[in-house]
């Protein structure tokens, strides 16, 4: 009996051990920054270059400051396939890119890096996602009446040399009215340039 109580009380130790550390993991994710791995700098840069310019894949005049509910940057296999793509990444990269995909959740344009002719929205996502359709609608039309088209674009994610980045860009203008996809681009002696377009939509 006695021994049964010792092996309960030590699973309970490491259950509440291992408890503590997924915590631990959750806040130091949570509170950490992209500038971890890649830094701001490098980050606009590319921002400024490929997306906010007037020749982007999906540019606009206003930006949602925050795109994780809308846009999605998963590096995974199934969505990317870039473990395919040995001709552009290498194994290193890969890892490099799947490190990086756990801020991108975190991830909010800073309004001082941005170009001073385009506009940050935040949205409130509680009317966007709202189940009762009148609400939810109105919303939008507001917003669009505002605004004019949104964008969003999710945290750029780059090779370990930062010579190559996948960056998620859409846009949004009105009920069954937007485009979106999954860019890949090479930074080249002439500034970066699109070489492979994923999961493109348009609606």
């Amino acid at each position: 009996m006695r021994q049964l109580l010792y092996i309960i009380l030590a699973l309970l130790f490491l259950y509440s051990c291992k408890k503590h550390e997924n915590s631990e993991l959750t806040t130091s994710v949570k509170n950490s920054t992209p500038e971890q791995l890649v830094d701001d700098e490098t980050i606009y840069e590319f921002l400024n270059s490929c997306t906010f310019s007037d020749s982007s894949k999906h540019g606009c005049k206003t930006y949602a400051r925050k795109a994780n509910y809308f846009v999605s940057s998963e590096t995974n296999i199934d969505s990317l396939s870039i473990i395919k793509m040995d001709s552009i990444f290498s194994k290193k990269d890969i890892e490099f890119i799947f490190k990086q995909e756990k801020y991108t959740y975190y991830f909010e344009l800073n309004e001082n890096r941005i170009p001073e002719n385009k506009n940050l929205v935040s949205l409130d996502t509680n009317k966007v996602f709202n189940n009762d359709w009148e609400i939810r609608n109105k919303y939008l039309h507001e917003l669009l009446d505002e605004n004019g088209a949104i964008c969003f674009v999710s945290l750029p994610l780059f090779s370990c040399n930062r010579k190559i980045a996948i960056v998620n860009t859409s846009i949004y203008c009105g009920i069954l009215c937007g485009a979106g996809g999954t860019y890949i681009y090479r930074k080249t002696d002439n500034g970066w340039v699109l070489i492979v377009s994923l999961n493109e939509w348009i609606s």
